[in-house]
């Protein structure tokens, strides 16, 4: 009797050994979608294995930047535990010409890379540019307060007022 499942045990074996009952998730890199396809959500990165990263290996901002005083909205288009994945992304829409921007979150004691797009006073304007990104991306955004104190590249400021027309 074992003899006649023996083949089956063995395949079932090699495919548990290779994370067949893992679900596959295409990265950035590997994809051969276009800009639209949306990166994965905070719900979808809750299902993948928490990531740590040792202090030496978070990027260091390599442009000016100043930080958050005041009111200040943006919009948030992804979060990410993968700091590749985040860069990844945050590479794509630079060269989309959006003015993006990262930060770092501790929930649970988990690193997100939050990607964001602008950074301006008025909620109405950071409104109009997230449905800008909603209609061309074809992404769900949501709008979000930047945290008092929050580190922004510099220009990220002024090509926010140049996109929405002004500050």
């Amino acid at each position: 009797m074992i003899r006649r499942h023996a083949p089956l045990i063995v395949v079932a074996a090699l495919i548990a050994a290779c994370g067949g009952d893992e679900p596959q998730v295409e990265s950035p890199a590997t994809s051969s979608a276009a800009l639209a396809e949306p990166p994965r959500t905070v719900q979808q990165e809750m299902l993948v294995e928490p990531v740590t990263l040792a202090p030496e290996e978070v990027p260091v901002p390599t442009t000016p930047t100043v930080r958050a005083s005041g009111t200040l909205y943006t919009v948030q288009v992804a979060s990410f535990q993968d700091a590749a994945m985040a860069r990844a992304w945050r590479e794509r829409l630079e060269k989309a010409g959006y003015p993006v921007w990262s930060m770092q979150a501790v929930v649970d004691g988990t690193i997100y890379h939050r990607l964001r797009v602008g950074a301006h006073p008025r909620l109405s304007e950071t409104r109009s540019l997230g449905e800008r990104i909603r209609r061309e991306l074809k992404w769900p955004v949501w709008i979000a307060p930047v945290e008092s104190g929050a580190t922004i590249p510099a220009e990220v400021l002024d090509q926010t007022a140049q996109m929405v027309g002004g500050a």
